[in-house]
Protein backbone atom coordinates (compact mmCIF):
# COMPACT_ATOMS: atom_id res chain seq x y z
CA UNK A 1 0.00 0.00 0.00
CA UNK A 2 0.53 3.83 -0.18
CA UNK A 3 1.05 5.74 3.09
CA UNK A 4 0.33 9.42 1.34
CA UNK A 5 1.27 11.70 4.11
CA UNK A 6 5.00 10.23 4.17
CA UNK A 7 7.19 6.79 3.92
CA UNK A 8 7.46 3.52 5.54
CA UNK A 9 10.73 2.31 6.78
CA UNK A 10 10.13 -1.44 6.61
CA UNK A 11 13.39 -2.56 8.79
CA UNK A 12 12.31 -0.44 11.53
CA UNK A 13 8.47 -0.27 11.09
CA UNK A 14 8.49 3.70 11.01
CA UNK A 15 5.93 5.66 9.57
CA UNK A 16 7.31 9.29 8.93
CA UNK A 17 5.51 12.35 7.87
CA UNK A 18 6.67 14.28 4.89
CA UNK A 19 8.41 18.14 5.51
CA UNK A 20 5.15 19.60 4.27
CA UNK A 21 2.43 19.23 7.21
CA UNK A 22 -0.29 16.69 6.67
CA UNK A 23 -3.24 15.73 8.53
CA UNK A 24 -4.96 12.53 9.50
CA UNK A 25 -1.81 9.93 9.79
CA UNK A 26 -2.76 6.54 11.65
CA UNK A 27 -0.68 3.90 12.36
CA UNK A 28 -3.39 1.48 10.59
CA UNK A 29 -5.94 4.20 9.23
CA UNK A 30 -5.98 7.70 8.24
CA UNK A 31 -9.34 8.64 8.59
CA UNK A 32 -12.01 6.07 9.60
CA UNK A 33 -15.72 6.38 8.82
CA UNK A 34 -16.29 2.92 8.82
CA UNK A 35 -15.77 -0.12 11.13
CA UNK A 36 -12.37 -2.08 12.69
CA UNK A 37 -12.80 -4.83 15.45
CA UNK A 38 -9.35 -5.75 16.82
CA UNK A 39 -6.18 -4.54 15.30
CA UNK A 40 -2.92 -3.46 17.02
CA UNK A 41 0.02 -1.11 15.87
CA UNK A 42 3.15 -1.93 16.90
CA UNK A 43 5.15 0.80 14.89
CA UNK A 44 6.31 4.34 15.17
CA UNK A 45 4.48 7.44 13.77
CA UNK A 46 6.45 10.22 13.30
CA UNK A 47 4.09 12.59 11.56
CA UNK A 48 6.11 15.97 12.29
CA UNK A 49 4.07 18.90 11.99
CA UNK A 50 0.95 17.25 11.17
CA UNK A 51 -2.18 17.25 12.59
CA UNK A 52 -4.68 14.53 13.62
CA UNK A 53 -2.26 11.46 14.27
CA UNK A 54 -3.13 8.52 15.90
CA UNK A 55 -1.31 4.97 16.76
CA UNK A 56 -4.62 3.32 14.95
CA UNK A 57 -6.36 5.82 13.29
CA UNK A 58 -5.97 9.48 12.97
CA UNK A 59 -9.66 10.43 12.46
CA UNK A 60 -12.17 8.22 13.35
CA UNK A 61 -15.83 8.77 13.01
CA UNK A 62 -16.45 5.30 12.61
CA UNK A 63 -16.11 3.05 15.40
CA UNK A 64 -12.95 1.44 16.65
CA UNK A 65 -13.19 -1.62 19.19
CA UNK A 66 -10.79 -4.21 20.88
CA UNK A 67 -7.56 -1.99 19.35
CA UNK A 68 -4.23 -1.61 20.87
CA UNK A 69 -1.02 0.61 20.37
CA UNK A 70 2.20 -1.05 21.32
CA UNK A 71 5.10 0.47 19.87
CA UNK A 72 8.22 -2.06 19.57
CA UNK A 73 11.04 -1.26 17.98
CA UNK A 74 13.27 -4.00 16.11
CA UNK A 75 16.91 -4.22 15.40
CA UNK A 76 18.43 -6.42 12.82
CA UNK A 77 22.03 -8.20 13.31
CA UNK A 78 23.98 -10.48 11.02
CA UNK A 79 24.94 -13.51 12.32
CA UNK A 80 27.79 -14.24 10.24
CA UNK A 81 26.41 -17.24 9.24
CA UNK A 82 24.75 -18.58 6.19
CA UNK A 83 21.74 -21.35 5.66
CA UNK A 84 21.89 -24.11 2.88
CA UNK A 85 21.06 -21.88 0.44
CA UNK A 86 23.62 -19.67 0.78
CA UNK A 87 21.45 -16.72 2.14
CA UNK A 88 22.45 -14.94 5.31
CA UNK A 89 21.17 -15.62 8.48
CA UNK A 90 19.84 -12.60 11.26
CA UNK A 91 19.39 -12.30 14.50
CA UNK A 92 16.00 -9.90 15.85
CA UNK A 93 15.86 -7.96 19.01
CA UNK A 94 12.50 -6.69 20.18
CA UNK A 95 12.67 -3.40 22.91
CA UNK A 96 9.78 -1.31 23.70
CA UNK A 97 10.58 2.18 22.16
CA UNK A 98 9.54 4.90 20.25
CA UNK A 99 6.33 7.07 20.01
CA UNK A 100 3.49 8.38 18.11
CA UNK A 101 4.15 12.24 17.49
CA UNK A 102 2.76 14.70 15.82
CA UNK A 103 1.79 19.05 16.17
CA UNK A 104 -1.87 18.78 17.35
CA UNK A 105 -4.55 16.13 18.12
CA UNK A 106 -2.14 13.14 19.16
CA UNK A 107 -3.21 10.15 20.52
CA UNK A 108 -1.85 6.69 21.30
CA UNK A 109 -5.00 5.54 19.47
CA UNK A 110 -6.75 8.10 17.72
CA UNK A 111 -5.58 11.69 16.79
CA UNK A 112 -9.02 13.07 16.50
CA UNK A 113 -12.29 11.53 17.46
CA UNK A 114 -15.44 13.48 15.58
CA UNK A 115 -19.23 13.77 17.41
CA UNK A 116 -19.85 10.26 15.42
CA UNK A 117 -16.67 8.43 16.17
CA UNK A 118 -17.01 5.90 19.19
CA UNK A 119 -14.12 3.93 20.31
CA UNK A 120 -13.98 1.48 22.93
CA UNK A 121 -11.79 -1.90 24.68
CA UNK A 122 -8.75 -0.18 23.90
CA UNK A 123 -5.31 0.25 25.29
CA UNK A 124 -1.79 1.86 24.43
CA UNK A 125 1.54 1.45 26.23
CA UNK A 126 3.25 3.63 23.95
CA UNK A 127 4.76 7.35 24.67
CA UNK A 128 2.61 10.55 22.84
CA UNK A 129 4.09 13.92 21.66
CA UNK A 130 2.68 17.16 20.33
CA UNK A 131 2.65 19.98 20.88
CA UNK A 132 -1.40 21.04 21.66
CA UNK A 133 -4.13 18.22 22.62
CA UNK A 134 -1.91 15.61 23.07
CA UNK A 135 -3.63 12.71 24.83
CA UNK A 136 -2.33 8.88 26.09
CA UNK A 137 -5.35 7.57 23.91
CA UNK A 138 -7.13 10.43 22.47
CA UNK A 139 -6.21 13.79 20.81
CA UNK A 140 -9.25 15.59 20.63
CA UNK A 141 -12.24 13.85 21.48
CA UNK A 142 -16.11 15.28 20.55
CA UNK A 143 -17.27 11.75 20.47
CA UNK A 144 -17.86 8.58 22.46
CA UNK A 145 -15.20 6.75 24.19
CA UNK A 146 -14.84 3.94 27.04
CA UNK A 147 -13.15 1.09 28.70
CA UNK A 148 -9.45 2.42 28.22
CA UNK A 149 -5.81 2.37 28.75
CA UNK A 150 -2.96 5.00 28.47
CA UNK A 151 0.25 4.67 29.08
CA UNK A 152 1.36 7.71 32.13
CA UNK A 153 4.02 9.28 30.34
CA UNK A 154 4.83 13.13 30.05
CA UNK A 155 1.85 13.70 32.22
CA UNK A 156 -0.74 13.72 29.40
CA UNK A 157 -4.30 12.74 30.09
CA UNK A 158 -6.08 9.36 28.36
CA UNK A 159 -8.32 12.27 26.29
CA UNK A 160 -8.97 15.27 25.51
CA UNK A 161 -13.00 16.00 25.37
CA UNK A 162 -16.20 14.81 25.07
CA UNK A 163 -17.65 11.63 26.48
CA UNK A 164 -15.46 9.06 28.32
CA UNK A 165 -16.42 6.15 30.63
CA UNK A 166 -14.27 3.80 32.22
CA UNK A 167 -10.68 5.36 31.46
CA UNK A 168 -7.38 4.33 33.67
CA UNK A 169 -3.87 4.88 33.31
CA UNK A 170 -0.82 2.17 32.83
CA UNK A 171 1.65 4.00 35.32
CA UNK A 172 5.63 4.15 34.20
CA UNK A 173 6.24 1.38 35.73
CA UNK A 174 4.19 -1.19 33.41
CA UNK A 175 1.90 -1.74 36.00
CA UNK A 176 -1.85 -0.66 35.85
CA UNK A 177 -2.75 2.40 38.47
CA UNK A 178 -5.93 0.45 39.24
CA UNK A 179 -4.84 -3.40 40.06
CA UNK A 180 -1.19 -2.82 39.93
CA UNK A 181 -1.61 -6.06 37.60
CA UNK A 182 1.13 -5.93 34.41
CA UNK A 183 0.08 -3.63 31.56
CA UNK A 184 1.28 -6.50 28.64
CA UNK A 185 -1.15 -9.33 29.48
CA UNK A 186 -4.43 -9.09 28.64
CA UNK A 187 -5.96 -10.77 31.38
CA UNK A 188 -5.12 -7.48 33.71
CA UNK A 189 -7.54 -5.68 31.81
CA UNK A 190 -11.38 -4.96 32.20
CA UNK A 191 -12.72 -5.06 28.70
CA UNK A 192 -16.38 -5.82 27.80
CA UNK A 193 -16.72 -9.72 26.24
CA UNK A 194 -12.84 -9.98 27.15
CA UNK A 195 -13.22 -13.70 27.14
CA UNK A 196 -14.77 -14.30 23.79
CA UNK A 197 -13.80 -11.16 21.73
CA UNK A 198 -10.17 -10.64 22.08
CA UNK A 199 -9.05 -13.62 19.79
Amino acid sequence: GTIQAGSYDANKGTITATAVPEENIGGLLGNNIGTLTAGYNTGVVDAGQSSNVGGIAGTNSGKLDQVFNSVVTVTKTETGVTDANGRKLYNYTYTDGGAISGASNVGGIVGSNTAGGKLSNAYSTTKVEGNSNVANIVGSNAGQVSNIYGYAANGNTNVNGGTVRNSYIIKEDGTLAENGKDAKKLDSYDFDNKDTTWK
